[in-house]
């Protein structure tokens, strides 16, 4: 079996932010974000999109975070369509891929990912926004 891409994350630096590795910087924070991981209400946290991952850290339990390294978001798109979370969200699907010598195996299984800011604005892509605006 496959392990699934999601790390858990437990480590934090002193300030409550993601402990990141050498080179790899934060380029978006935002905070006040509800992950819902196949399906379920995993709780409301930070979400940090760096240069080489996806972080999400709950507000209420600094033991519990998840990290998502992104050749294994197969999909990503925002959901305008609020029946399901409601407020449009960004939703991901991640899959793993077993690589063994030069034979590579399709996945096993498909994760979703849900990651629902209170901010709904900021799940309006840059572009989108500039035409709009």
């Amino acid at each position: 079996h496959t392990p699934m891409p999601v790390i858990v994350v437990t480590e934090r630096d002193p300030q409550g932010a993601p402990v990141l590795a050498e080179g790899e910087e934060v380029c978006h924070t935002q905070v006040d974000t509800d992950l819902y991981r196949q399906g379920l209400h995993e709780g409301i946290g930070t979400l940090y999109i760096t240069s080489a991952r996806v972080l999400w850290l709950a507000r209420d339990d600094g033991a519990k975070g998840y990290a998502i390294d992104y050749p294994t978001i197969s999909l990503h798109a925002v959901l305008r369509d609020t029946t399901g979370f409601g407020r449009p969200c960004i939703y991901c699907q991640l899959s793993s891929v077993e690589t063994v010598g030069n034979d590579t195996t399709e996945p096993e299984e498909v994760m979703e990912l849900h990651l629902a800011p209170l901010a709904t604005e900021s799940c309006i892509p840059v572009r989108e926004e500039e035409r709009l605006g």
